[in-house]
């Protein structure tokens, strides 16, 4: 049963968006994410996320593809689990919140994407993320250029629209 025992914080306080897929509930609470057989509620496998410091310990929801578990942190990192056994596959660090940034919402997943953004504006911080769903690429751009042009050449991409906008994988 979930109690928060896991972590010595208390009984879980599920926040943000809470996700059934195949009949398992992919549901976050602070620094933790869970996935629970929905016809029982037996717990299938808590994941426990240590921060690296920033504004709050807090995840608003997670986001699923295929075999993936996305969540981001407070902290400014996204962090993608395996779905079946909730076992850490990547990390990315977004920003760095010591400039007053911090991720306020789920990992949206558009076709093969994982889009986030960052709140901070209010101290100049600038900037949004987009992701492939699959492991090991993500973006950080360093101007609004940069950023439209990887977003559109993503866009052109996945409409088969042959485009020089940005670097492909293993074109450094």
């Amino acid at each position: 049963m979930i109690n928060g025992d896991a972590n010595n914080c208390g009984p879980a306080r599920f926040g943000g968006g809470i996700l059934v897929v195949d009949g398992i509930i992919y549901a976050s609470a602070p620094s933790n994410v869970y996935a629970i057989d929905a016809r029982d509620g037996t717990l299938l496998w808590h994941y426990y996320w240590k921060t690296r410091g920033g504004t709050a310990l807090q995840t608003r929801g997670v986001g699923v593809w295929h075999n993936y578990v996305y969540f981001s942190m407070h902290d400014d990192w996204v962090v993608c689990l395996d779905a079946k056994t909730g076992k850490e596959l990547w990390t990315s660090t977004v920003v760095d919140y010591t400039q007053g940034s911090a991720i306020t919402s789920p990992p949206t997943i558009v076709k093969n994407l994982v889009v986030t953004g960052f709140a901070g504006g209010e101290y100049g911080v600038r900037g949004a993320i987009v992701a492939p769903a699959s492991p090991g690429f993500y973006t950080h751009p360093d101007s609004v250029d940069d950023m439209v042009d990887f977003v559109a050449s993503r866009v052109f991409d996945l409409c088969g629209i042959d485009n020089a906008l940005v670097a492909r994988w293993g074109e450094r």
